[in-house]
């Protein structure tokens, strides 16, 4: 084994094992030899003129070897920063979409979460907090030793994940750069190991629901004047009827809502001797916007496995398909549909000299609207502002129907919001359908995607130095 440690025990001699195997080292009769390998269990032999010795895998140790920090495999202990390792064992039974969906909880001091909650979208990771070298929080992300970019993580595929290491420490910058200063997440994908072939075929399927905890929801009570059963007044004393589409005080034309001090439905807040305590009424509707928002996701992920070895050579083939069917209740039923194929080939030219090939290819398609960001205006001329899906539906009042239909339009309402209280929102349903970046974000999400990589490995008798000699990536 390269690299592995002999000591005579009880002295300061020893010497490295040869790349092929070999080691010489000087010792009395009767002497003992100490074994011992980064990942192996150490092993004590007796001194002889020819030895073969035998290690067994530590598996307790290997969670305390990484490579990310240094090049080679290495000890925590021997690191001076913080690098946390996550092996496949550890990643969440339960089935997952991406890989940053696996690791939330995983990582000690890091905040993972999704910007919108719809499947495919980007996610926000923090490693080291908000003030950084560069202004921003996104980490450097690697995939084998080749840097992709932060929006692809959610691309790859989970079931090729051998580990993951993040490096937190301030010892990322000057390891990594600048381009490391809000910490290194490394992905290492699985390679094949020497023996017959082996064939793994998985499949998997999880239900996803909101995990409304003390079942949230928007207040049954309003502000609005009332008479003495409760019905909504205008100031002249006269019944308003709160139209679900329109409100009160909007138009067709306007499709908004014109709540004024003073106005057709005075806003009782205003007055200090009113406040937040008139239940809604058959004129002043009520409508369960988290049950119309959300509906039970799901996530179905199938993959197969292929890997194998030789003294010389290995491999490992991969190919998987992921749905995933969003939480979020859309006019177009969206979801996520992504298949993932990957190759991880490598092979031995010459003595001490390896080539391996790494390569990543990904088509993935989304019907999901963008869930922040949607610029200005609207396919049918309505602004829309650059609000997502669930800010809008969080700051609509809760007496519009956000399943209703506009009889104008034939479609769902653009703007129900209430003026004076300077938010605008804008129906969800609406934004998923209509926004003006829509059409052109899904011709982004209907993608093709490739990383190929080749890494050249040559072995020293002092250390193992591998370097990347190309790099291709293309999205279409």
């Amino acid at each position: 084994m390269s690299g592995a440690s002999v000591q005579v025990k009880g002295t300061r001699t020893g010497a490295t094992v040869n790349p092929d195997g070999s080691f010489t080292v000087k010792a009395a009769n009767g002497a003992s030899l100490v074994v011992s390998a980064l990942g192996y269990e150490s092993k004590t032999v007796a001194a002889a003129a020819n030895v073969t010795v035998k290690l067994a895998a530590d598996v307790k140790s290997l969670s305390e070897v990484v490579v990310t920090g240094s090049g080679v495999a290495t000890s925590k202990r021997k690191l001076g920063i913080s690098v946390e390792s996550v092996t496949a064992d550890k990643l969440p039974a339960a089935p997952s979409a991406s890989i940053d969906q696996a690791l939330v909880g995983k990582i000690p001091g890091a905040s993972i979460s999704s910007i919108s909650g719809n499947p495919g979208d980007p996610v926000n990771i923090i490693l080291r907090g908000i003030n950084t070298v560069q202004g921003g929080t996104k980490p450097m992300i690697l995939l084998d030793g080749i840097e992709i970019r932060s929006t692809d993580i959610q691309s790859l595929d989970l079931s090729n994940v051998e580990r993951v290491e993040v490096v937190q420490g301030a010892a990322s910058a000057s390891i990594y750069g600048a381009q490391g200063a809000n910490g290194v997440i490394q992905i290492f994908s699985k390679k094949g190991k020497r023996g017959s072939t082996q064939i793994n075929v998985s499949s998997s399927y999880a239900v996803n629901e909101l995990l409304n905890v003390g079942n949230f929801n928007k207040s049954k009570l309003h502000p609005y004047l009332t008479d003495a059963s409760g019905e909504l007044i205008s100031t002249s004393g006269a019944l308003v009827t709160v139209d679900p589409i329109w409100g009160v005080g909007g138009s067709a034309s306007s499709k908004s809502i014109a709540y004024q001090y003073g106005g057709a439905a005075r806003y009782g807040i205003l007055d200090p001797r009113n406040y937040n305590h008139s239940p809604y009424t058959a004129s002043v509707p009520w409508y369960d916007h988290f049950a119309q928002m959300f509906q039970q996701g799901s996530t179905l992920n199938n993959a197969l496995n292929i890997s194998g070895g030789s003294d010389k050579s290995d491999f490992a083939i991969s190919i998987s398909n992921n749905k995933t069917k969003t939480s979020i209740m859309t006019d177009v039923n969206g979801g996520l549909e992504r298949t993932n194929l990957t190759a991880n080939i490598g092979t031995e030219l010459f003595k001490n000299f390896r080539i391996r090939s790494i390569t990543q290819l990904v088509y993935q398609k989304n019907n999901m609207a963008p869930g922040l960001g949607f610029g200005s205006g609207g396919t049918d001329g309505n602004s829309l502002g650059s609000n997502g899906q669930v800010y809008s539906f969080l700051n609509t009042s809760p007496f519009f129907d956000l399943k209703a239909i506009d009889p104008v339009t034939g479609q769902r309402p653009a703007n129900q919001y209430a003026r004076f209280l300077s938010v605008n929102g804008y129906n969800p349903f609406y934004q998923a359908t209509h926004s003006d970046a829509r059409l052109t974000k899904l011709q982004k999400r209907t993608e093709v995607s490739g990383n190929i990589g080749q890494v050249v490995e040559m072995t020293t008798l002092v250390k193992s130095l591998a370097m990347i000699t190309q790099v291709i990536s293309k999205t279409s």
